[in-house]
């Protein structure tokens, strides 16, 4: 987590896929797959300031591999689903650069950007249904 602290998303990202590789299965599956696809999100704001459009979608589709995997691991915890509302934010706002080729043009894609709103749904109702397993210490 320091690498993550200090800005590294990208290595933050493969500890965390080391933590997962080793310790699979564990109670904390969730949280480690999580805490990778934040780390990916951490990247694409970086990206985006070098309006790299590549290397955008290639994190996006890793950030959105691993909370799926944290869903998968506890659809219980509400975090995963706000994580995947912000993938699919950045990836209607992709969708919107690759039509305009501007990063600084924020053109959105409106199917993709209700995907987000329904994920924000979603975390709220995990939250709902949960609320120990959501609690932030």
């Amino acid at each position: 987590m320091a690498t993550q602290e200090i800005g590294e998303y990208e290595k933050a990202a493969r500890t965390f896929q080391g933590v997962i590789d080793n310790y699979a299965g564990d109670e904390m599956d969730a949280v480690a797959y999580l805490m990778q696809g934040a780390s990916y999100l951490q990247t694409i704001s970086l990206l985006w300031r070098q309006c790299d459009a590549a290397r955008i979608e290639t994190a996006l589709d890793a950030a959105q591999k691993a909370l799926e995997a944290a869903n998968e691991a506890d659809e219980s915890y509400s975090r995963p689903y706000s994580g995947l509302s912000l993938t699919y934010f950045y990836r209607s706002r992709l969708l919107g650069l690759q039509d305009t080729g501007d990063c600084y043009y924020q053109a959105y894609d409106l199917a993709t950007l209700r995907q987000s709103l329904d994920y924000i749904d979603q975390a709220k109702a995990a939250a709902l249904e949960s609320p120990d397993t959501n609690v932030f210490i």
